[in-house]
């Protein structure tokens, strides 16, 4: 189990642990992280192996806490115990507001009808972990890139990645943006502080750069030219969602 998740890992698409006992639900569920760029791993039922689901590397939790040999809000409790400050997603057998407030009142961040529409529930996975990386203190998170904003360190799937500071201040301005393409201009009144564009090459430089930097000898790059706008830092999800959009 932990050399698959290292080998998960090491490709750098968010890890989501899911419980599901129903296969077709499982599957179903399945496909629709994988398209949106995730990758999920199925686990057994949290109530009688505790230990699978130890383990820091998950970026989410998606599960079926009907569907545990034990009772659903027990067991919700266990696994927020579990998993600590990661995203929960519980997934419901019906589309019942008393199975959805069970849940929620023992630990899930949100529930959904495991029956119901695929792209909401891609969506609530979504958003649930942008909302997570969003809060993580002094720090903005893309896939494997890790920026900390009070130390000013940058990380690529483990690997600290030196740069200037006008760099830092670019990548993490685009961090912010992160999925969106960013103009020239806003660029220039961001990390140069200046209101026009003075018809210089200084950002295509320290694009080039940085490019080189966080990108080098990666099989997904981040930093886009986006033709006639600027940049933008792009992450798996967001290059999904921008090619299923084509």
């Amino acid at each position: 189990m932990l050399a698959l998740i290292d080998r998960m890992r090491s490709e750098g698409k968010p890890i989501i642990a899911l419980f599901e006992p129903d296969d077709s639900v499982a599957q179903r569920i399945i496909k629709t992280l994988v398209t949106a760029g995730l990758s999920p791993l199925l686990l057994p039922d949290p109530a009688t192996h505790p230990i699978a689901w130890q383990n820091s590397r998950f970026e989410a939790i998606v599960f079926s806490p009907f569907r545990s040999m034990s009772d659903a809000a027990w067991v919700t409790t266990i696994v927020r115990g579990i998993v600590g400050d990661r995203p929960i997603l519980a997934l419901t057998p019906d589309d019942c507001a008393g199975q959805r407030t069970a849940v929620l009142i023992n630990g899930a961040d949100d529930a959904i009808h495991g029956g119901g529409d695929e792209r909401e529930i891609e969506m609530r996975i979504l958003a649930l972990i942008r909302r997570r990386r969003y809060n993580v203190f002094g720090s903005l998170i893309c896939d494997e890139l890790e920026i900390n904003l009070v130390s000013r360190h940058v990380a690529r799937a483990g690997r600290p990645i030196a740069m200037p500071l006008r760099e830092f201040d670019l990548l993490a301005h685009l961090a912010h943006s992160r999925d969106r393409a960013v103009s020239r201009l806003e660029l220039l009144q961001a990390v140069w502080r200046i209101d026009f564009d003075p018809g210089t090459n200084r950002i295509d430089v320290h694009v080039s750069r940085l490019r080189q930097r966080i990108d080098g000898g990666q099989s997904h790059a981040m930093l886009r030219t986006v033709k006639g706008i600027g940049y933008a830092l792009v992450s798996r999800m967001g290059a999904q969602s921008a090619m299923r959009a084509c």
